[in-house]
């Protein structure tokens, strides 16, 4: 199975947020509160981001923050109707 190598979100900023939009990275680190040493190092790709600077960002950008779905158990079950005839049925309990 072929593997996936996603981007830095350092990198990611810098493509989809700062060159399109010609913002410095001063400037964002002014609008999330943080020093600009601090975003400096994630946008080198010297360090990564943390569950508060993701939410910062996603506010600064108006978006929204996605987290995978839950985790769903699933268990079969057989059911036997009225006929007596067993039909197996897949239950989701949360």
């Amino acid at each position: 199975m072929p593997m996936h190598n996603p981007p830095h979100p350092g990198e990611f900023i810098q493509v989809t947020y700062l060159e399109p939009f010609n913002i410095s990275g001063r400037f964002l680190a002014e609008k999330l509160n943080v020093a600009a040493s601090t975003l400096n190092r994630v946008l080198k790709m010297q360090s990564g981001i943390s569950p508060e600077m993701a939410l910062r960002l996603a506010k600064a950008f108006d978006t929204r923050l996605v987290l995978p779905p839950p985790r769903i158990a699933r268990r079969r079950s057989t059911v036997v109707d009225g006929t007596g005839f067993s039909s197996a049925i897949l239950l989701a309990t949360l």
